[in-house]
């Protein structure tokens, strides 16, 4: 494992979450030089990571950026103790690690959290039914829906102007403006750098960067009252 060095000073936010300062990643390797070596590590395998399709959103950025392939299928071990540990307090990692008391040290580093997220994942699968009978259709109930960019591939006429204009905007990795209501109805105005589109149940769900925040976040795009795309 390695950390990475994202050519770009870290949030606040970020560090108060995942404790790893500027200079932690200073003169690291960077994405363009990690995310080769990662997929050829995975293979073909199925992935499995906490709140999948948000990691994903990034993750296939970089990955058309560089024109490279992600074809695997993805687990989603946040989804999967919703369904089955819903007596849990919350469903942060480390949240769910220690109401479960699976043993290990150390959060938010990719070796100690893949460890914490793989035996969540084989806990849930143990809840699910006997491991060793479980069928492939259990299995799927934790898989990560496919994009909703791949879903919606269709012309500009099929779409709203909201998802082709976000649509547009991933493909050339613009920024768009928006006006968003958010759930407790307040309305702002946010730039965001829109990096995937995911769809979850009826609903479409937009991952990208705030800039007003200077942090990751997810919309609604029933929620995005207009949108205005930026000019590079």
């Amino acid at each position: 494992s390695t950390l990475v060095d994202p050519g770009a000073p870290l949030s606040a936010e970020a560090q108060a979450v995942n404790g790893i300062t500027d200079a932690d990643v200073r003169g690291k390797p960077t994405i363009d030089d990690v995310l080769p070596r990662f997929l050829a590590f995975a293979g073909n395998d199925p992935l499995v990571a906490h709140n999948a399709p948000f990691d994903l959103g990034f993750v296939k950025h970089d990955v058309a950026r560089l024109g490279l392939s992600l074809p695997n299928d993805a687990y989603d071990s946040c989804a999967a103790a919703r369904l089955v540990i819903p007596e849990a307090p919350a469903f942060r990692l480390e949240t769910l690690v220690k109401f479960l008391g699976i043993p290990g040290a150390g959060f938010h580093r990719a070796a100690s959290d893949t460890a914490f997220c793989a035996a969540l994942f084989q806990e849930c699968i143990r809840r699910k039914g006997d491991p060793g009978k479980i069928t492939t259709r259990e299995i799927a109930s934790f898989l990560v829906p496919r994009a909703a960019a791949d879903v919606l591939a269709g012309p500009k006429e099929s779409l709203s102007k909201e998802l082709y204009v976000l649509r547009d905007a991933i493909e050339n990795q613009s920024d768009v403006v928006i006006e968003y209501t958010d759930r407790d109805g307040r309305t702002t105005r946010r730039r965001v750098t829109p990096r995937n589109l995911i769809a979850r149940g009826a609903a479409v769900h937009v991952e990208g960067y705030c800039h007003e925040v200077k942090a990751n976040r997810t919309f609604r795009a029933d929620r995005i009252r207009s949108i205005v795309p930026v000019s590079p």
